[in-house]
């Protein structure tokens, strides 16, 4: 006699659900906590990234935290200077009554609009997908590359390629974001943005570590 098909499904989902958490406990690699503002997560340290404090930055007094939105870290690839026109990643929490904020799809529809379907002329390069993470939501992940464009007869704006990936997180988003100003770099560094998001953890599957 065959088991029946409910019982091979909740089966299914035992096992998918211990390996996601197995996945985490078995993960040694050194994990940041981050509870400075609005959003509490931690994410697991990646070899190849470089994670600086926010008061670290050469532009830290020019970073204004609102309860609308902000940020919270930074990353960057070990051989580059730390610099915004350096491949960087940045970490920071959205509020989700904002207007065009209030689901992941929206988010991604206003970053079209102003990437694609402006005079930046961006293409998506990755279509919006979902990435599994330690904490068992999904991330939100998209990317683009627009290239280098006239802003103004004194302003000409970089060639640029970007990754985003959202998470929701009660009333706000964490939002990861990577920058790179040509291919080769972005390409190394979406593998490992892509591998720091999977790592992302919520305070009720991590106790503080790190910083």
């Amino acid at each position: 006699m065959g088991i029946p098909l409910l019982a091979l499904l909740l089966l299914f989902a035992c096992k998918s659900n211990t390996s996601k958490v197995n996945l985490s406990k078995n993960d040694k690699r050194a994990r940041y906590y981050y509870d400075q503002y609005y959003v509490k997560f931690a994410v697991r340290e990646i070899d190849g990234l470089n994670e600086v404090p926010l008061d670290s930055l050469p532009w830290r007094n020019g970073i204004n935290n609102l309860p609308q939105n902000g940020q919270v870290a930074y990353w960057f690839l070990n051989d580059m200077e730390v610099g915004l026109s350096s491949p960087h990643i940045r970490a920071e929490y959205i509020y989700r009554r904002n207007p065009w904020c209030s689901t992941s799809d929206s988010l991604f529809m206003w970053l079209q609009a102003q990437f694609v379907d402006s005079d930046r002329g961006g293409e998506i390069t990755t279509p919006p997908e979902y990435l599994d993470t330690y904490s068992g939501k999904k991330a939100h992940y998209m990317d683009l590359r627009t290239p280098e464009y006239k802003e103004n007869d004194s302003i000409t704006r970089p060639r640029r390629y970007m990754a985003w990936s959202y998470l929701e997180q009660n009333d706000y988003f964490v939002g990861l974001v990577y920058t790179a100003f040509d291919s080769v770099r972005f390409n190394r560094g979406k593998v490992l943005f892509r591998e720091l998001v999977s790592t992302y953890e919520e305070p009720a599957n991590t106790a503080p570590e790190g910083h």
